[in-house]
């Protein structure tokens, strides 16, 4: 149910066109010029019914009517010239109607450069100033290039830019009828200057944002280029992920400078209390390998100082990820990644002694004790570039979730030959004595395949109250 008729004459183009069946139904009055370095064109489309269902974009039952003209003088996207508009659009979900407001899109090409502005009730974005649409996604790699070195040498771009970007979204109302979940939605706006001589100042807000269960609260992103670096500054009031994850008061700041990236993260609860601080770097080398360290003198991890050899650094490169000197300890507890240089393709050994694992998980939840328990034993990882491998041995004394204590978990992971892991899983103590003994087969390709046995000897049912 497609048609359409056109004509050409001296350069010159007209086209009629519409379809015309259940999921989609519009019609096309276009016409224009060839003319030029860059077609012109002039257009009218009106879209009579699209039923994303029946195009099998979405499962929910819209239905969505509007009207979209527009003029161009020039389709070149570096020298936009011309409007665009969308009106009358009436979007039926269900049985509901809404109707949302006019969206227009104005381009020209001015005196001092170019300008682009959208505008509608949902989002409002200006970008303003010399630049080159089609090298947007290069100028912002560029900011980040004098500083950290991201771009290959062979990328080419005219450094004579020099613009500004504006942009709101708001309109929580109409935000709502597109995304039903959406609870809150305050005003998010971004703010920049970019240059091509090297000047960058950019913020980024968003004061509270809730969707579903997920929710932002008091973000804050700048970024500016001083002392010869761009630094940039993040601070987060809140953010929930559902029940899962819980984080509070959040600084990340990072400098970047000479090919080197000095970072701090800072994390507070409720009562302004620091829980974690770690300060490190992030070093691209010469032979374009990464090195990660962390600074040992700063580290706080779950409201506790810890200790971390000197020179530690974890090196990252196409063929391996090699560790020296990663050891952390604090008070008997130690984790140490190590590197076996003496065995083939040198794997990494991660080695934990007595190691609290509510050191880190209570990251993910500051005021909640999600599990807990005394990790002791070792994993080894190997081809971690590439097909990565792992065998493991650990053991988790006095192992709890939500405050119930379960036992001694005791997990065994062999990997007898590729793509096939066999685990032995053992719980003891508390009253319990459950052992589970498995194969996973990786198919690759498709989805794995997973055979165990479960011995259920004993198991004390409050001992599962914290999995529930």
């Amino acid at each position: 149910n497609f048609t359409i008729d056109g004509s050409m004459d001296h350069q010159a183009f007209k086209v009629l066109a519409g379809i015309r069946n259940e999921p989609i139904h519009f019609k096309l009055d276009a016409d224009g010029s060839l003319a030029g370095e860059w077609p012109a064109v002039k257009f009218n489309l009106v879209i009579d019914s699209l039923k994303p269902a029946g195009l099998n974009l979405t499962d929910r039952n819209i239905i969505y009517r509007g009207n979209l003209s527009g003029n161009f003088r020039s389709v070149n996207p570096d020298s936009l010239d011309g409007n665009l508009y969308v009106t009358r659009s009436l979007l039926v979900d269900s049985a509901t109607r809404f109707s949302i407001d006019t969206i227009s899109l104005a381009a020209a090409v001015t005196d001092t450069g170019q300008v682009i502005a959208l505008n509608s009730s949902l989002i409002n974005a200006k970008m303003y100033g010399r630049f080159k649409l089609t090298e947007t996604g290069k100028i912002f790699q560029k900011t980040i290039d004098p500083y950290f070195n991201i771009i290959p040498d062979s990328v080419s771009l005219d450094s004579s830019y020099d613009f500004r970007i504006a942009a709101t979204i708001a309109n929580f109302n109409q935000w709502k009828i597109l995304a039903p979940e959406l609870k809150q939605l305050d005003t998010v706006q971004l703010d920049g200057h970019f240059s091509g001589n090297g000047n960058v100042q950019a913020r980024f807000t968003a004061p509270a944002v809730t969707y579903g269960a997920n929710q932002v609260q008091g973000l804050v992103i700048t970024a500016e280029n001083s002392n010869n670096a761009l630094q940039v500054r993040s601070s987060l009031s809140k953010f929930n992920m559902g029940n899962s994850l819980a984080i509070y008061n959040t600084n990340l700041d990072a400098d970047l400078a000479n090919n080197n990236i000095d970072f701090a993260v800072n994390t507070r609860d409720k009562g302004d209390t620091t829980n974690y601080h770690i300060e490190g770097s992030f070093a691209l080398l010469p032979n374009k390998s990464y090195q990660f360290s962390l600074k040992p003198d700063s580290l706080l991890l779950n409201k506790e100082k810890w200790n971390i050899t000197a020179g530690n650094k974890i090196i990252i490169d196409t063929n391996n990820i090699i560790a020296e000197d990663f050891n952390l300890s604090q008070n008997g507890q130690s984790l140490q990644i190590a590197t076996l240089r003496e065995q083939p393709r040198q794997p990494l050994d991660v080695n934990f002694s007595k190691f609290r694992i509510g050191t880190l998980l209570s990251f993910i939840k500051p005021d909640t004790a999600i599990a807990d328990g005394e990790l002791n034993g070792k994993v080894t990882l190997h081809n971690l570039t590439k097909d990565m491998t792992f065998v493991g041995d650990l053991t988790i004394n006095n192992a709890s979730v939500n405050k119930d204590t379960l036992g001694d978990l005791r997990v065994l992971v062999s990997n007898p030959q590729q793509n096939n892991y066999e685990a032995d899983i053992t719980l003891t103590g508390q009253g319990n004595d459950v052992n589970l003994k498995g194969n996973y087969l990786i198919n690759p390709g498709t989805n794995g395949t997973f055979k165990a046995r479960l011995d259920l000897r004993t198991l004390q049912m409050k001992s599962m109250d914290g999995l529930t």
